[in-house]
């Protein structure tokens, strides 16, 4: 571990003193790794990635010596912040309470009211992990002559999909009437059942982990209220020929609001403590048109000295590989807009005292919003205010990067944040990022060309993935009356089983003039006193993920 992380920890322990007196659950303890390619990457239970409390654990490339094993990435975490109806800020942080026993988060959902308790934490204290072979061996299985002949795979048997009657058998606890981990519902009934043909939707990954974790109402940071937010996360990678998806993990990242209240302003952060190998070298960066985060070494060998780093950490030596955190899909905005990366910050030691560690929650929001510990603009070298540090290729003299702003060896901490939005009482929202590395780069101050290459490479297949899996349900599973439209016509779908989650209305050159999420409901009643006359499209993503598509038309 490394010498100034001891001395942050001890600061989080007193951020969480509340914590030690009131908790009603144990931290989180469960570990897994994803490890279907050429990375090796720890996930924790509880809000914490690529570490193991003590040592970064993102093995990249995994197929190196593994007596000499490097960690491109020492440790992750997710921060969230918003205001309640009240105008109290409300907040988690996760950084370093793995490695102390006092997390940010608890594992497993909350109930309908923003509670938990001590068995739902321990119960939920797990990842749930399922490969394609697997879901492929099943699905066959079924559409051999609709009946499942052979052995249910514990991992399909097990999954925590809503209403799975084999899930307390498999796993000792009842799961709550909720929607929790994806899956297809192959009979539309709403809930999941291997033996009717279900199956885990994990975009038909190699490998999948999925695991569930919360922000309840018996944790506190310094000047905030608690959250009372559930997250869930789905990890994922694909065995491949080519090499950046290869070397890329991916990560879907879901939010619901179980407050009573509603959040405003409301941004998540994903934060990184980005060691590439030895820890006392790395510069970071972002290429904001890209949506993405970029963490490169300070010169042409990686170590303190020579290919040797304080504490006997492994080095890359002068083979070092190049990472990018890419945002492939971000959260919506209240028209369903995607918001993109609103902001790239770095923090930490070696820094001005006012771009240091976050003290209270406050801080931790002005970072989370492109500003320093006391809420002053980020500046950049012209002295105008920006929401991206270092945002300049390292090969380009001219652009402003830690390259060419020529900085001492630091230990920084890095911030990609997103948002604002708001999230109401129940209502969810969705992002999804990928960390991708390319080997046998240039160095110093390398080009940012390749890993932009293969974050290209890794956006066209996961849309082209994701393009594929759609199951669009037939013309006739909807009705539209009246149709042409006058006042108000009422948008159904006819069967029985299944429900509207999500309502899009464009106009018929594809611009965008409605999009509802988190609807629940059988029927919708479009008004069409404001639309102009002609014809218009619409598209209803249902509760198990099926698409209906189809057209009406306003006189």
């Amino acid at each position: 571990m490394k010498s100034n992380v001891r001395t942050l920890l001890i600061a989080l322990l007193i951020f969480f003193t509340h914590r030690s007196f009131s908790q009603n659950c144990d931290s989180p303890m469960a570990q897994v790794d994803l490890a279907a390619n050429n990375v090796r990457a720890r996930l924790n239970q509880g809000g914490s990635l690529w570490w193991d409390g003590s040592d970064g654990r993102y093995i990249f490339p995994a197929n190196s010596n593994p007596t000499n094993e490097v960690s491109a990435l020492f440790a992750g975490g997710f921060w969230m912040a918003g205001f309640d109806d009240g105008g109290n800020l409300k907040m988690a942080a996760s950084t370093y309470g793995l490695g102390s026993g006092a997390g940010a988060y608890w594992a497993g959902p909350l109930n309908m009211n923003g509670d938990t308790d001590a068995s739902t934490c321990a119960n939920w204290d797990r990842f749930f992990k399922v490969n394609q072979l697997d879901i492929n061996a099943h699905r066959a299985d079924w559409q051999d002559n609709g009946v499942i002949d052979n052995t249910i795979p514990v991992s399909i048997l097990g999954w925590p999909g809503k209403g799975n009657p084999h899930f307390i058998g498999i796993h000792g606890f009842d799961l709550p009437d909720a929607s929790l981990a994806p899956f297809f519902d192959n009979d539309g009934n709403g809930q999941y059942n291997p033996y009717e043909g279900d199956y885990p939707m994990t975009r038909e990954a190699d490998e999948a982990i999925w695991w569930i974790f919360n922000y309840s109402s018996s944790l506190e940071l310094a000047g905030s209220l608690p959250l009372n937010v559930e997250v869930r996360v789905m990890a994922y990678a694909y065995a491949s020929d080519n090499d950046a998806i290869n070397n890329t993990t991916f990560y879907d990242v879901q939010i619901v609001n179980r407050a009573i209240t509603s959040l405003d302003s409301t941004y998540f952060s994903l934060w990184v403590d980005p060691d590439l190998g030895c820890y006392t070298d790395d510069f970071v960066g972002c290429i904001p048109d890209e949506k993405m985060a970029i963490i490169y070494n300070e010169d042409a060998v990686d170590g303190s000295i020579g290919c040797n780093c304080d504490q006997g950490i492994s080095t890359y030596c002068e083979n070092i590989p190049m990472m990018a955190i890419k945002l492939i899909k971000g959260f919506s905005d209240q028209n369903g807009d995607d918001l993109g990366l609103s902001s790239f910050i770095i923090y930490g030691y070696g820094l001005p005292p006012n771009q240091s560690v976050p003290n209270n929650a406050s801080e931790y929001y002005n970072l989370m919003t492109a500003h320093w510990l006391d809420g002053s603009s980020m500046l950049d070298p012209q002295g105008n205010p920006t929401n991206f540090q270092y945002p300049g290729s390292p090969a380009d003299e001219n652009a402003w990067s830690m390259c060419s702003a020529n900085l001492p060896q630091g230990d920084h901490r890095m911030l990609m944040n997103f948002g604002p939005f708001r999230l109401n009482p129940g209502e969810s929202n969705s992002m999804t990022f990928a960390v991708i590395g390319v080997e046998d780069v240039e160095y110093p101050c390398p080009a940012t060309d390749q890993i932009s290459g293969a974050a290209s490479e890794v956006c066209d297949f996961y849309n082209i993935l994701n393009k594929q899996n759609e199951i669009y349900l037939p013309e006739n599973a909807v009705t539209f009356s009246p149709n042409p439209m006058t006042d108000q016509s009422v948008l159904s779908l006819k069967s029985s089983k299944l429900t509207i989650n999500e309502l899009a209305l464009y106009t018929s050159e594809g611009r965008l003039l409605l999009h509802q999420q988190n609807l629940h409901t059988k029927s919708y009643n479009i008004e069409g006193t404001s639309l102009p006359s002609g014809i218009y499209l619409y598209k209803i993503i249902c509760e198990d993920g099926r698409i209906a598509v189809g057209k009406f038309v306003v006189q």
